[in-house]
């Protein structure tokens, strides 16, 4: 094996601060390169999802409620309100 050329996982070779001259094994740095395209950026999006998903439980528990009062009408609508915002929430 040669020792003088590291690659990554998609087959690319690393440059020369990313591997040890002596192992030819990865360093620190490579890892932390890893981590760092491994990581989910931060987007608000996610706090949009976690928004519209406790808004559809309140819906859905709003419908159960109904449910339970003999309001099928309005248990109903909440329950179509609560797929609309399902529908949403996936754009």
């Amino acid at each position: 094996m040669d020792n003088s050329k590291t690659t990554n996982k998609d087959n690319n070779i690393l440059p020369e601060e990313e591997y040890c001259h002596y192992s030819g094994l990865p360093s620190a740095k490579f890892y932390e390169n890893i981590e760092k395209e491994n990581m989910q950026e931060k987007e608000s999006k996610t706090n949009w999802h976690f928004r519209i998903s406790i808004a559809k439980s309140m819906f859905r528990i709003c419908a159960g409620s109904c449910l339970l009062i003999g309001d099928i009408f309005l248990a109903g609508l909440l329950l179509i309100m609560a797929e609309f915002l399902g529908i949403v929430e996936e754009f």
